[in-house]
């Protein structure tokens, strides 16, 4: 999921629900994504590896390379700190959320772009 550039994907996280996922992007245009979530899974030993040197050659071996076993390391963990994990190391990263995610009531900080506006009621209605 998400593209040929791995790794690219959304990985499940601990809850189990529909959105305890997180949604991690490495871009082409910066190698240093790979090298940084390495960091981040704790393999560095793998940087540099020529296994995994370029995206293609991270996608030949993706499913018996590191990235199989980054879904365990999530499965203990909700889904917004992982985010915050690989976003500190400047990665994009999201947690996978629904509109009820968003509400007041389960936000612990105010979301920018969710602005409060007071419609005009007109003097006469139909």
């Amino acid at each position: 999921m998400g593209g040929g550039n791995p790794p690219i994907g959304v990985y499940p996280c601990k809850g189990g629900g529909p959105n305890d996922y997180v949604y991690i992007y490495t871009s082409r245009a910066n190698p240093e994504h790979w090298t940084r979530l390495l960091k981040v899974m704790g393999r560095e030993d793998l940087i540099g590896d020529k296994r995994y040197d370029d995206p293609d050659a991270r996608n030949a071996t993706a499913r018996g390379g590191p990235m199989r076993s980054f879904p365990n390391g999530l499965a203990n963990t909700t889904r917004l700190k992982p985010v915050s994990w690989v976003s500190l190391a400047t990665i994009p990263a999201g947690a996978v959320m629904d509109t009820a995610n968003l509400g007041p009531k389960n936000v612990r900080r105010p979301w920018p772009f969710v602005k409060r506006c007071t419609i005009p009621r007109s003097a006469t209605t139909s």
